[in-house]
């Protein structure tokens, strides 16, 4: 166990609640600033971008497009960086990468760099971090699973509904491209240093359990009679079975109406 390992450990053993909740709080920090490569972003930059630099709404919502794209082929990818190096590192790397892309969009506004850098900016919203804050709740909540990703969903709401708003506020007092900068500062500033800090990917790493196993010892009896189980599941038993196809379609032709209807609803 290294140095942070036994800090967090400290910490986690000096608090009345249980670590999983600071967990909660470090990944909530990375889905709130994971909204800076939103469609909704987006949309508060178009007019003013296209204005300045003579670009269509089609060419620069076609940016979204091309960060979907990214998305889709790396989210294997990433998926499986998490399983071997775990939740914390690829949230690290990813919003370290979200906070350069989204500060370099102000200074290299070419149509080319404008699509890399959004382009992979929106990998990160869509891929890594989404699966890895996931995955980290999960790793640390089983019996309070649903209640912890209702929370990490209104954290997410709340970057989802504010950082429109800043980014509104940035364009009209500095303009656009030093709104893109301050907005990528912000994205460090908030999220960075909870995640090192704070974030481990499962609890077992500093010698915890998860939250079922801690509820187990304070619950002797389960006056409800139900039987909690945790079912593990492998890639390939979980491909072989409707249930997971049927998730993986519906929610992927929800975000074809979400994403067009974000990224033109303000401009």
């Amino acid at each position: 166990m290294n140095r942070l390992q036994k800090f967090q450990l400290k910490l986690a053993q000096s608090l009345p609640f249980y670590y999983g909740w600071v967990i909660l709080f470090s990944a909530g920090t990375a889905v709130v600033v994971r909204n800076t490569a939103s469609a909704l972003i987006l949309s508060v930059f178009m007019i003013p971008m296209s204005d300045d630099l003579g670009w269509s709404r089609t060419f620069i919502s076609g940016a979204a497009t091309f960060g979907g794209f990214l998305a889709m082929t790396s989210a294997p990818f990433a998926g499986r960086m998490i399983d071997k190096f775990g939740s914390q590192i690829v949230l690290v790397i990813s919003v370290a990468i979200l906070g350069f892309t989204t500060l370099s969009l102000g200074w290299w506004a070419t149509p080319i760099g404008f699509y890399l850098l959004f382009g992979i900016g929106r990998m990160m919203f869509s891929s890594p971090i989404q699966v890895g804050t996931g995955t980290v709740i999960s790793q640390w909540f089983i019996k309070r699973r649903g209640r912890a990703n209702g929370f990490l969903i209104t954290l997410h709401s709340i970057g989802m509904g504010g950082f429109p708003l800043i980014a509104q506020y940035l364009i009209s007092t500095v303009g656009w491209k030093e709104a893109w900068f301050w907005m990528g500062i912000m994205v460090w500033v908030v999220a960075l240093v909870p995640i090192i800090v704070l974030m481990v990917s499962k609890p077992e790493d500093i010698g915890l359990e998860p939250d079922i196993e801690i509820m187990s010892k304070e619950e002797s009896t389960d006056d409800s009679g139900i039987q909690e189980t945790n079912e593990i599941w492998t890639v390939k038993e979980a491909m072989h079975t409707r249930t997971l196809w049927i998730l993986v379609f519906v929610s992927s032709f929800m975000y074809f109406i979400h994403s067009a209807i974000n990224i033109h609803q303000a401009a």
